[in-house]
Order: structure tokens, then C-alpha cells, then sequence
């Protein structure tokens, strides 16, 4: 597992926001996701595409697009109220797991904390 970064790690990071319910599920999500497409440049991974079934809808997904300008979900939650979604939490988990292995493991859970710490501050 040296390619990505160590679970023992990243759960240290995630135990950090264990109040917050969205990044909770958005961890519980990432076993569910499904890639679309990631995104690549000469540096490594630049943006991702991923899908999570609809947990109340049959054969309804979830589309999640992740990149250097920023994320967007296409679930009620996010698209209608403008919320940050646990889709988005578990893709940002997700693509930061991987960046790992191109920036070194202290930069990446640096990154991660910092976007979660601002998920978890706003409104």
C-alpha cells in the first residue's frame, strides 16, 4: 500500500471530524463510488469524475466532478440548496488518498484537513 496513503493515517485525520455527520458518510461512501473518469496531466491526478448510487431512488446516480476550479454534485442536497454534499466529502477523500502518492502522504492529509476543516466550519 506504499502507492496510497496508509488507511491508519487517514483515519487519525477523519477521527479529527468524527461530530460532523457529512464527512462521516462521505467516508461510509467511498466504498460505494464508482469511477467515471479521472483526469490527468504530466504532474499526476487533476480532477475525477465519479458516481454514487442514489440510496432512496432505484437506478439513480449521483455524478460528482472534481478539478482544480472547484466541485459539484448533481444530488438534491447540493444542486438545490447549494450545500456540500457527502458525495463531495467522499470524492475529496478519495482524491486525496491517491494524490498521495505523487505529493507524499504529510502533504496531501495537510490538503485534505484543510478543505474538511472548511467543509465542517461553514454553514
Amino acid at each position: 500500500m506504499s502507492a496510497m496513503l496508509k488507511e491508519d493515517k487517514l483515519l487519525k485525520l477523519l477521527i479529527k471530524y468524527a461530530n460532523s455527520r457529512r464527512i462521516r458518510e462521505g467516508y461510509r461512501l467511498v466504498k460505494v463510488m464508482e469511477i467515471v473518469k479521472a483526469y490527468e496531466n504530466e504532474g499526476g491526478l487533476v480532477g475525477l469524475c465519479v458516481k454514487f448510487p442514489s440510496r432512496s431512488r432505484k437506478g439513480v446516480w449521483h455524478y460528482v466532478l472534481l478539478g482544480r476550479y472547484g466541485i459539484k454534485c448533481t444530488c438534491e442536497d447540493s444542486a438545490m440548496n447549494k450545500k456540500v454534499c457527502s458525495h463531495m466529502v467522499a470524492a475529496l477523500i478519495f482524491y486525496y488518498v491517491v494524490r498521495a502518492k505523487e505529493v507524499g502522504e504529510d502533504k496531501s492529509l495537510k490538503e485534505l484537513d484543510s478543505i474538511l476543516s472548511r467543509y465542517v466550519s461553514s454553514p
